[in-house]
């Protein structure tokens, strides 16, 4: 064997510098390597030679492609693959760092805290890959490599494409077995022909088992004995083994390693919020380090430990005692001028990654207080990537355009909790301001407004514009539920936002006078009903309700009034007051999502496009390197009609994340309205592959922008078979009629719409041809706009 690394670094001295194997297992060799072009480190698997052989490099390259795809923080990304002189090989990021096999060979058992978090992460990566239609088939220790605090899986890809060029057979000619007999599930040990993602499910199973127990299910003394466990023997429950393990987790692995594929946890997607369940202050398990820390001051990154008993994790705040400056001018307003402000990511240092959460919804709540105090501070889309960053602030700040940093670690006294903040300057690393903060008892709220108003005026932010700390008293079941709500909403999905209703549900029942999370609420509902993710007329009625409860209780939450904006606008076409509301949400609290969805409001559904672009050129000053607001600008752009300016703001989403399906989509939308027909179906392509849907309205309209009339007629006999509720489709059926020259039926579908309140995409790019014809212009006078 000693000449393969010899022939290796000839085949690969183009591109890769083999240094040093790192390991070997069954399939492949992993060797460290140098990338010649980009100048890092990088992981290069190499299939074992026989195994290549067996295989053939273009079923193996076409696995790795999907895999490739597959852009998830909790995985492993594939930078490159491909063959050379007789090689199969691809390429990943050299982690330095432990696998889990690592980990456990070492500490044995994982204490329960930190196996949760890991399979919460491990099992938020399935959910990705599992809806994309990509199954692992070789989930172990092995595959689950430890960077920093996360978890990151790694060989997506790999155990599939020898799988299907081994003609579905346990073991290849090679004698490779096709995944791990300690944690293959029973279809898989018996080469059943139609394993699906529930595999991964039972591999999850064993993983979380041996990472409790410090043992896998099953054991014996040969692959086969291992195999035939799986298939016949049932295991010993997580609680015989380890009788601390709290039952709701122990009954959670048993299920994943049941069996029969139908009596598991059906998905990534329905496992995962029992894991997130565990993992929240009522999931019963509780860290057991709870001695208290000495703060420590005067670094230019805080890296203070802390901890936190989960049963009063949220009891804080019955009287906010400023217990020590560790730096700071005494002179008010001495920062004034570097008005530009990033709160990063709160550090969670306690040891219970359970309880990251929180210090998340600690970062958000901090900068929505600054925000209402008229702080210019970045939004938490823009600063959440550098959770656990090591990269240098100065790097840090040029990225998110921050002139200073807030940095800041929570530690907890007892029963008592400290906030120990500093403000940085990136390009010196000097500590502007520092303070620590310590707080008991069960009034959290004015916790992060004192910090908001300290912080206001050393920023030079007038005492009028500052937040009022009032005492504000919410219990910290209520508040463990309202930040739960927040985080899910944050998702923008259909699950996320029935998530966030339950959670702000329960907030609100256990505490009916948290205004906050009865604005959450109403916002959640509104957004539930406006996408389709909730009958509408039901979920505007229960925003409205929750709307003016918060209002009720407190008439300047910023949130509320956007709340209250979207139910004018989608319910009740009452535009006046609409933008009434969006005003007074924006007075309030000038958050990106503020100023994003009264741009929307403005191109969309008042014509008033330069009005709009204003609107989101403020959000992306304000979240500048997240994707989805340079988007929604380059669609107010689009609806401007400046398509050279929206091409730019499309190119900068591409580098921030070309996987970002909605980049394409307007990526399709310019080729479009260039005549690059051609180009704009590739477009529209790559949008459905990486979001998962169909596109047939798309493609339908570009086909008959192009001439191509038969194709754009079938799209259309598609579309009509879902029917008239299909609003979305009844949308493309009157794109596609435009551009086939049918104004009539265009027309009538537009009224179809009308009559459904559905008034959204007036002033699209789609209507252009038929923007003069008096038909148009008498349906906007129907909702009181005029095409401007």
């Amino acid at each position: 064997m000693s000449e393969i690394p010899d022939r290796l670094k000839a085949a690969l001295a183009h591109r890769y510098e083999i240094e040093r194997e790192l390991g070997r297992g069954g399939m492949a060799t992993v060797y460290l390597a140098e990338d010649v072009r980009h100048e890092r480190k990088v992981a290069v698997k190499v299939l074992r030679p026989e195994l290549a052989a067996s295989l053939g490099s273009e079923r193996f390259l076409r696995e790795i492609k999907i895999a490739a795809n597959l852009n998830h923080p909790h995985i492993l990304p594939v930078y490159d693959s491909g063959e050379s002189n007789g090689f199969l090989y691809y390429v990943m990021p050299y982690v330095e760092g432990d696998s889990l096999r690592d980990r456990l060979s070492r500490e044995g058992e994982l204490p329960v805290p930190e196996a949760v978090r890991v399979l919460r992460e491990v099992v938020d990566a399935l959910t990705l890959a599992h809806a994309q239609g990509v199954v692992h088939r070789d989930i172990k220790p092995d595959n689950i490599l430890l960077s920093g605090r996360h978890a990151l899986v790694a060989d997506f890809g790999v155990a599939k494409a020898v799988s299907e060029a081994a003609g579905r057979q346990k073991m290849t000619t090679a004698g490779v077995a096709l995944g791990t007999p300690a944690y293959m599930a029973p279809e898989q040990a018996m080469a059943e022909p139609n394993v699906d993602h529930r595999a991964d499910i039972y591999a999850i199973g064993a993983v979380a088992y041996e990472l409790l127990t410090g043992h896998p299910p099953f054991g014996g003394h040969s692959a086969q004995a291992i195999l035939t466990a799986h298939v016949t023997e049932t295991p010993e429950p997580v609680t015989t083994r380890r009788s601390s393990v709290p039952q709701g987790l122990s009954d959670l692995v048993m299920k994943c390693l049941e069996k029969n594929p139908a009596d598991r946890w059906q998905s990534a997607e329905e496992l995962l919020p029992q894991l997130e369940a565990l993992a929240t202050p009522s999931g019963g398990i509780t860290p057991t380090d709870t001695r208290p820390v000495r703060s420590v001051s005067g670094m230019p990154r805080i890296r203070m430990r802390w901890t936190v008993g989960v049963i009063t994790v949220l009891s804080v705040a019955a009287v906010v005692a400023v217990i020590g400056v560790l730096k700071r001018s005494s002179a008010p307003g001495h920062l004034e001028g570097l008005d530009r402000v990033a709160v990063l990511p709160i550090e969670n240092a306690t040891g219970d990654t359970a309880q990251n959460y929180l210090a998340a919804g600690i970062t958000r709540e901090l900068i929505t207080e600054l925000t209402g105090a008229k702080v210019r501070v970045k939004g938490y889309r823009s600063v959440e990537r550098y959770a656990g960053s090591d990269l240098p602030i100065s790097e840090i700040a040029r990225d998110i355009q921050a002139d200073v940093l807030l940095l800041g670690s929570l530690h907890r006294l007892g029963d008592r909790v400290q906030l120990l903040l500093e403000l940085t300057d990136p390009t010196t690393g000097e500590n502007l301001w520092a303070r620590n903060y310590e707080a008991g008892g069960d009034e959290f709220p004015v916790l992060t407004r004192s910090v908001a108003q300290d912080l206001a005026g050393e920023l030079g932010v007038t005492s009028s514009e500052a937040p009022t700390v009032r005492a504000d008293r919410v219990t910290s079941e209520a508040y463990a539920e309202y930040l739960l709500g927040k985080h899910q909403a944050e998702r923008y999905t259909s699950d996320g936002f029935r998530r966030s209703i339950q959670h702000l549900t329960q907030a609100v029942a256990i505490d009916s006078s948290f205004a906050p999370a009865w604005a959450g609420l109403g916002y959640a509902y509104e957004i539930a009903a406006s996408y389709g993710f909730a009958p509408a007329e039901e979920a505007h009625a229960n925003a409205a309700g929750a709307i003016d409860r918060a209002l009720a209780l407190d008439p300047d939450l910023g949130l509320a009034h956007l709340a209250l904006a979207r139910l004018r606008q989608l319910r009740d076409w009452d535009f006046p007051g609409a933008e009434e509301a969006y005003q007074r949400a924006i007075e309030l609290s000038p958050t990106s999502e503020a100023y994003e969805l009264y741009g929307w409001f403005l191109e969309q559904w008042m014509g008033r496009a330069d009005e709009g672009v204003r609107a989101l050129e403020q959000a992306v000053e304000i979240d500048p390197t997240y994707v989805l607001m340079r988007l929604d600008l380059a669609w107010r752009l689009i609806g401007a009609r400046d398509f050279d300016r929206a091409q730019r703001e499309i190119d900068i989403a591409l580098q921030l994340d070309s996987l970002y399906p909605e980049t394409w989509a307007a990526q399709a939308t310019i080729h479009a309205t260039r005549g690059r027909y051609v180009a704009a179906l590739a477009a529209i392509d790559r949008y459905g592959e990486l979001a998962g849907e169909d596109v047939v309205g798309w493609r339908g309209y570009y086909q008959a922008m192009s001439g191509r009339d038969a194709q754009a007629r079938e799209a259309l006999t598609e579309l009509e078979a879902r029917g008239p509720d299909d609003l979305f489709a009844v949308v493309s059926r009157a794109s596609i009629h435009v551009a086939l020259g049918e104004p009539d039926t265009t027309f009538a579908l537009l009224e179809q719409l009308m009559e459904a309140r559905q008034a959204w995409s007036w002033f699209r790019a789609e209507w252009d041809p038929i923007r003069d014809d008096p038909r148009y212009r008498a349906l906007l006078q129907q909702i009181g706009v005029s095409d401007r």
